[in-house]
């Protein structure tokens, strides 16, 4: 006697998930994940610390603009171990979760992208822009 199984209907979500990162909860201080929702056409940081649970934040009211503005106005600060010709592990490079993307659109692994020649193309591509 064969059953048949009935899918679960997943709840339809009012919001649009953007991409995760890490940020401070604010009582604590400590470093947690943190999501970045659109939702209503605004930016949302939803974030959880263990000790004292969900928080959220309204990041931007005008979730195009700040979308634009990442496009032209983004610092980032990483801080990772760096591999050159003497250190450079394949291993490490095929873990590597942080990413560095080209301007063609490629997402190239943060430990390659000194080490195998990208940077040196990228400067290359740049010089010919008019």
């Amino acid at each position: 006697m064969q059953q048949l199984i009935t899918p679960v209907k997943q709840p339809v979500r009012n919001h649009i998930f953007h991409e995760i990162t890490r940020s401070l909860c604010t009582e604590c201080r400590r470093v947690v994940d943190a999501q970045v929702l659109i939702r209503d056409g605004a930016v949302y940081l939803r974030k959880r610390c263990p000790e004292h649970g969900w928080h959220e934040a309204l990041v931007s009211s005008d979730a195009g603009w700040h979308l634009n503005s990442l496009k032209t106005h983004f610092f980032l600060v990483q801080v990772h171990g760096f591999m050159d010709e003497h250190t450079f592990d394949l291993k490490r490079l095929m873990k590597c979760c942080i990413h560095q993307l080209l301007p063609d659109g490629r997402a190239v692994p943060f430990c390659a992208y000194n080490n195998l020649g990208y940077r040196e193309q990228v400067k290359q591509e740049q010089k010919m822009l008019p």
